[in-house]
């Protein structure tokens, strides 16, 4: 679904990153498509299952952690993982420097206002 909704700004190959990737399935669905594909996953179990499962290497670190040396991305998502961390600011500011100049960024967070949740 992420990758249908922005869709309108992508291209295959391009390099997308996805931080508090989970089991990779965003990632696997983006690789299908023509992306190259990194992602982040701070729990070592989801790293090491996505790698086993999926074939796709994850970096099991906090974000602030993480070194892609010159590496940058033309999207970066953050689905349901920016308010697992503890200066969500810094983060973004780590995030906005892995992007480049024409990137874009795509972050989702729960609605604590929802009285569904």
């Amino acid at each position: 679904m992420r990758l249908s909704l922005l869709s309108p700004w992508l291209k295959p190959g391009m390099r997308i990153l996805d931080v508090g990737a989970g089991g990779g399935e965003f990632l696997v669905a983006a690789r299908r498509r023509g992306f190259e594909v990194d992602g982040i996953e701070p729990s070592l179990g989801y790293a090491r299952y996505c790698q086993r499962a999926y074939g796709i290497a994850m970096q099991s670190a906090p974000l602030a952690d993480v070194d892609f040396g010159d590496k940058k991305f033309y999207l970066i998502t953050s689905n349901h993982s920016l308010e697992h961390m503890r200066n969500p600011l810094a983060a973004l500011r780590r995030l906005h420097d892995l992007l480049k100049s024409d990137g874009h960024l795509y972050v989702s967070v729960p609605n604590l206002g929802d009285p569904n949740i």
